[in-house]
């Protein structure tokens, strides 16, 4: 009697083994072709894609049998890749493009436990910088769970439109690292309703062997609904967007970077419990450019604060302006004050009292020129000292907590007449 080898691939349903379909995965063979006749073999009602665990699948890029925007291997609708920390590994060219892993018009897609590695370092060519480590493009309903994306000549994930049609929608990122990468870890050209959530971004940008550095430095997020709970070192550039918790560092190596957060355009914008750490000549915020009520940007419970800053002028080191709140949030800078310049500055566009700040501490250090900035002053702007300040221009009702409270002392300090530095009272005696 005889025997017949039966694999998963045989029964109906059941998951497909890329080894089954000739893939090695031994860190050396182009198991490009095989890796895609396993994606083809998924049912049009989808399937699940299983990688052997540990082993290294070697991908050309550039694959022109597949090819639809430089490449790589393309999974169908419905399907669930079960990575199960196994890595695709682009093969080493001179291609200034190239895609490891491209979602192209799909749906109903799922990526769990996948390493994905570029070929920074090995890269033979010197110029481009699009060779992305996913590409997701025109797609519906994307699930990334625990990804690993690293070493991209260009970007780790790029959300695109697919043929300048229809952009992605319904996308959920989830735990996954973006590291290492040439030009941003994610770049969002076309995506609505989209979640990052306990997602890190290090070291983007700051490998870059020529000169991507007008695209920005580490997320470039746009039409982005949350980030949520994220760990970013670099810039990140956002609009119509959530960022809720997480921090963001931004330190001296990041050449391409100005600002640690920017957020210029006309629509709205949310920052809410991040903290936000710069270095040296960095600086914290550009947040600006909302022009009526329905675009407001909102800053809550948020904490700024600059360290081993060597400049005595560091001009604008956080800009805020047009329809913005500032609630509750905090300002501090180590080292001490510059002898010239706007520490925290209100935007070009500042009117009336589209801006207001309220129960906001602003370290004194941060405060030189700040009068000049209006009206954003004038509206519940709080800080600390043990006195009445001395120095500066001060508007009517701005307050200072005294830092030093005691029994029969008091509160704090509030101005009654306008001036340099104007006339200040004690209020609120404390029995």
């Amino acid at each position: 009697m005889s025997l017949t080898k039966v694999s998963y691939s045989m029964i109906d349903a059941a998951p497909i083994n890329v080894a089954d379909y000739g893939a090695t995965g031994d860190g050396t063979t182009d198991d490009t072709v095989a890796i895609q006749a396993a994606f083809n073999a998924v049912s049009a009602t989808g399937g699940t894609i299983v990688f052997e665990p540990g082993k290294t699948y070697m991908i050309d890029g550039s694959y022109l049998p597949i090819q639809t925007l430089f490449g790589g291997v393309k999974p169908k609708s419905g399907t669930i890749i079960q990575g199960n920390s196994a890595k695709l590994k682009v093969i080493t060219s001179s291609a200034t493009g190239y895609c490891v892993l491209n979602l192209n018009a799909v749906s109903n897609i799922a990526i769990n436990d996948l390493n994905i590695e570029g070929d920074v370092g090995r890269h033979i060519g010197t110029t481009g910088e699009f060779g992305h480590g996913l590409m997701i493009m025109g797609c519906d309903n994307v699930v990334l769970n625990n990804l690993f994306i690293t070493l991209c000549w260009g970007d780790a994930v790029l959300f695109s439109e697919y043929v300048r049609v229809n952009g992605n929608t319904n996308v959920d990122v989830n735990n996954c690292e973006f590291v290492d990468c040439r030009r941003q870890g994610v770049s969002v050209i076309d995506l609505s309703n989209g979640t990052f959530i306990g997602c890190s971004f290090r070291n983007i940008g700051a490998t870059a062997l020529t000169s991507p550095a007008s695209v920005g430095a580490t997320a470039k997020m746009r039409n982005v609904f949350e980030i949520i709970s994220c760990d970013i070192k670099g810039q990140v550039l956002v609009d119509n967007c959530k960022i809720i918790g997480g921090q963001i560092i931004l330190e001296e190596i990041y050449t391409n970077s100005q600002y640690a957060v920017e957020s210029v355009a006309d629509l709205p914008f949310q920052m809410i419990g991040t903290s936000v750490f710069v270095t040296g000549t960095r600086r914290a915020a550009f947040i600006g450019g909302a022009t009526s009520e329905s675009s407001r940007k909102l800053v809550q419970n948020c904490k700024f604060n600059q360290d081993n800053n060597t400049l005595p002028d560091l001009d604008q080191w956080a800009a805020m302006g047009g329809f913005i709140t500032l609630d509750n949030c905090q300002m501090t800078r180590t080292g001490a004050a510059p002898a010239t310049g706007y520490n925290f500055q209100g935007a070009a566009d500042f009117t009336g009292f589209d801006a207001k700040m309220v129960n906001c501490y602003l370290d004194p250090k941060l405060a030189v020129g700040f009068a000049q900035d209006g009206l954003m002053v004038r509206v519940a702007q709080r800080g600390w000292a043990s006195a009445a300040p001395t120095t500066g221009t001060y508007s009517v009702g701005q307050i200072v907590l005294n830092s030093t409270p005691a029994s029969a002392g008091f509160i704090g300090f509030v101005c009654t007449v306008a001036g340099t530095p104007g006339t200040w009272r004690t209020f609120g005696l404390i029995s």
